[in-house]
């Protein structure tokens, strides 16, 4: 994922409402449409360009609702200063191991930075 994309997409104050839910737990469009007080359609635009960002991702339980999770961990660090500007996008993989109840990173995978020249 490019990490400017991924700054618009969380450029929106629902889509970051959303995320914040289901970092919380699993939900379905409803849900997530009555708690935040927008309409089913608009929610389910939202998660779409989630899910294709690969942000979150979906699962059908046995009344056929589709639930919505995050996908992955993941880390986007933004720093700005007079004479630079730069973006790390970092995704932690998973694995099925788990200590307690808290599954253990395996390895980080690290897209490149994006450094802009400073202007003169």
């Amino acid at each position: 994922m490019d990490p400017a994309k991924l700054l618009d997409i969380l450029g929106n104050e629902n889509r970051r409402k959303i995320i914040q839910l289901l970092a919380n737990r699993p939900c379905y469009v409803s849900e997530i449409s009555g708690r935040l007080g927008v309409g089913p359609k608009a929610i389910i635009s939202h998660l779409s360009l989630l899910e294709q960002a690969g942000l979150i991702e979906c699962s059908v339980d046995e009344q056929r609702r589709k639930y919505f999770n995050i996908a992955n961990n993941m880390r986007l660090e933004v720093s700005v200063s007079p004479y630079a500007y730069t973006m790390l996008f970092r995704t932690l993989v998973l694995t099925g191991r788990k200590k307690g109840k808290v599954l253990l990173p395996r390895r980080m995978n690290l897209l490149p930075e994006m450094n802009l020249p400073a202007s003169s």
